[in-house]
């Protein structure tokens, strides 16, 4: 009986020292839980975040491929009214040269210089065959047609700037008559086409003397005057539409830049939660 006694009290006091670390224990585990918890917590805080930002920023940007679009749209439609109102011009003007243009001798002036540059074109076309065949034609050909393909380009281009545009395709007009001004120089420098030369210019010169006279005896006239109006409005309209589309195309980019870095931010977000299991952390011993 004695002996039962005693080995009860032992495991009495076996469990009884062992309780406090067994509650230890726990609570270490509870803690550590609880750790965990709060790291996957913030890291998923911190993915439906990024992810906000995202969507936040499409929607910016779906905004502004719109915005850009209308733009590009209301620049197409103003350059076809400017398109419309120099037609407007051209043909009240060829009205009225048809009605005035024996008046003021424009008629006849033009006849002389159709007639001159046949001659000269005549008389020098076998300088520009030795021209046209030489290598450096050829090069400026290619040049000008490359130069013309920018130019198309150009016009339609709306991230540029109005001034730096206009300077480009200056810049491609010009390199686009390199073939006619070699054809030019290679005929001015010829003497013996002096005569033919020397009747062109004075043909020139007369029509420009009858276009002057027209100008004047059309000046007044009220439909021509309007169209011009148009067309000054319509030009205006145009430049204004410009700086609109490449202001809303700027804003695009802009948005894009911010998506993508957006884009970048979630994925770093979710690696780093994928990368991190919040398994406890092993405290080195002492």
């Amino acid at each position: 009986m004695l002996k039962i006694l005693m080995l009860a009290s032992l495991a009495a006091g076996v469990w009884l020292a062992s309780t406090p670390l067994l509650r230890a224990a726990q609570n270490g585990k509870n803690n550590k839980t609880n750790a965990q918890k709060n790291d996957e917590r913030r890291e998923n805080d911190a993915v439906q975040k990024a992810q906000k930002d995202v969507n936040a920023a499409e929607k910016v940007m779906r905004d502004a491929e719109k915005s850009a679009r209308q733009a590009v749209d209301k620049l197409k439609g103003a350059i076809r009214d400017q398109s419309k109102a120099a037609s407007q011009i051209q043909k009240r003007r060829d009205d009225l040269e048809e009605k005035h243009g024996d008046l003021v001798g424009l008629t006849e002036a033009r006849r002389t210089l159709d007639a001159a540059r046949k001659a000269y074109g005549k008389a020098g076309s076998p300088i520009l065959k030795r021209v046209t065949e030489s290598p450096s034609y050829q090069e400026a050909v290619e040049m000008a047609q490359q130069s013309d393909r920018r130019l198309s380009a150009l016009r339609d281009d709306t991230d540029l700037e109005d001034a730096e545009r206009l300077k480009q395709m200056a810049d491609a007009a010009k390199t686009k008559q390199l073939p006619a001004r070699l054809e030019r120089e290679a005929l001015d420098a010829e003497e013996s086409l002096k005569s033919e030369r020397n009747a062109l210019r004075a043909a020139e010169q007369a029509v420009a003397k009858a276009n002057d006279a027209m100008d004047k005896a059309v000046e007044k006239d009220p439909e021509l005057k309007s169209a011009k109006d148009s067309f000054e409005s319509a030009k205006n309209q145009v430049a204004a539409a410009r700086r609109e589309s490449a202001k809303e195309a700027k804003q695009l980019a802009d948005a894009r830049q911010k998506l993508s870095r957006e884009q970048n931010d979630l994925q770093q977000k979710i690696n780093a939660d994928r990368k991190d299991d919040n398994k406890p952390k092993n405290k080195s011993k002492r």
